[in-house]
């Protein structure tokens, strides 16, 4: 096993050509026409042609040809209008399928997921210690097992693999609890190659913030959203960045990557970063455990209460810096912590925000995200989708 498990991510070419063939221009059309439908649950030919601006025919062409591929079902027509009643076409689940896996100190998560993001099988691999070769060998099989347990999911149809990789940024190896020599043999192994030489369909690798910002993007939270800053609180702080509807990794994958930012928190100006601020490892194991359980009223409680202003304050000042740097109007708060928790910390974040950006031209908002504590699991699941179905010209052109 040679290579990075974490830097082997392809770098952006500095200078790209804006032009495009007839052939991508098409290609491009067919995933948008499929982004909307996913956005809107159903569109008939007409309203497609509506919102896309594209000539009828070519509407026509495109919608009978992903039909036919079994990526829309035709629905019941609707009647009650002028004219012909029109028919609406759905994704169909059954059209395409994707995996995703994630790391964490206890081992791997593995899930399964149709085209409309719904789980339809999950593994969990605990691995220790998370050595390099046990996660290949073990997600290897588990993933056989798991395709043989659906023998009626072709391969043509399956999208890849994600992984969510937690290989970024500072501590990394503390965080998922690693003795020094595994930790070690992480630096040489490239994760992504080894787990690809063994399957046909590709396999993607990304910061597991960037790619839990690509499942709320396609199926949370953020679904419609053209911009957002997507944080996720854990062990550590990872972040998430899509801009004009479209995730963002950054030339080197390590776009939204705030946990080392520091968070210059007012009256004193003590600057830690958001990490020791804000993540579950800052906080005694005590009220971690509350933090992650905590019900209604329970986050009412001096303990988990007062961690949740201070670390809604520390998001706040790191995010406000972001909000003026990036013109963006929502920040997507996610994490292992209690859906409670994340409400509680959401809600103090849009009072500490409220003054500073009731002057943008649109309303801001923070919202909670979908999916917590398998956010990495199923971001990692979402990526081969999004590469392979939405309307991201970066990532079309790039294929």
């Amino acid at each position: 096993m040679t290579g990075s498990s974490y830097y082997n991510v392809e770098k952006a070419a500095a200078w790209r050509s804006g032009g495009s063939t007839q052939a991508e221009a098409r290609v491009y059309n067919e995933r948008l026409i499929l982004s909307l439908i996913r956005l809107h649950g159903e569109l008939s030919k007409v309203e497609l042609t509506h919102l896309t601006g594209l000539a009828p025919q070519t509407i026509t062409s495109i919608v009978n040809g992903a039909a036919a591929n079994e990526l829309l079902l035709r629905g019941k027509p609707r009647r009650g209008g002028v004219g012909q009643p029109s028919v609406p076409y759905e994704l169909n689940a059954s059209g395409a399928w994707s995996l995703g896996l994630s790391l964490d100190a206890k081992g791997c998560d593995l899930v399964l997921i149709d085209f409309l993001g719904n789980v339809v099988d999950r593994a969990t691999l605990p691995l220790s210690p998370l050595s390099p070769e046990a996660v290949v060998r073990g997600v290897v099989a588990a993933i056989v097992s798991m395709l043989s347990r659906h023998p009626r999911i072709a391969t043509a149809r399956i999208a890849g693999l994600g992984i969510a990789s937690p290989f970024h940024g500072t501590g990394w190896a503390a965080r998922l609890g690693l003795a020094r020599d595994i930790a070690d043999l992480w630096t040489t192994v490239d994760l992504r190659a080894e787990i690809d030489a063994h399957f046909d369909w590709p396999v993607y690798l990304l910061a597991d913030g960037t790619v839990a910002a690509g499942a709320e993007l396609t199926f949370g939270a953020g679904l419609g959203r053209s911009d957002f800053l997507y944080v996720h609180i854990g062990g550590s702080i990872s972040g998430g960045l899509v801009l004009d509807h479209h995730l963002h990794a950054g030339r080197n994958g390590l776009a939204g990557m705030i946990g080392e930012l520091a968070a210059v928190l007012p009256p004193a100006g003590d600057a830690r970063t958001l990490n020791e601020m804000a993540s579950l490892n800052a906080v005694p194991p005590q009220l971690r455990d509350a933090l992650l359980i905590a019900a209604a009223g329970e986050i009412e409680q001096p303990g988990p209460a007062q961690w949740v202003e201070t670390a809604a304050a520390a998001i706040t000042a790191t995010v406000r810096q972001a909000i003026g740097m990036l013109d963006i109007d929502t920040i997507v708060i996610d994490g292992d912590v209690s859906v409670v928790t994340r409400k509680a910390i959401a809600r103090s974040m849009r009072r500490n925000l409220a003054q500073s950006t009731a002057a943008r031209p649109e309303p801001f908002a923070v919202l909670e995200g979908r999916f917590g504590r398998d956010a990495f699991v199923l971001g990692g699941a979402a990526v081969p989708l999004i590469v392979r179905y939405s309307s991201d010209k970066d990532l079309l052109f790039k294929e």
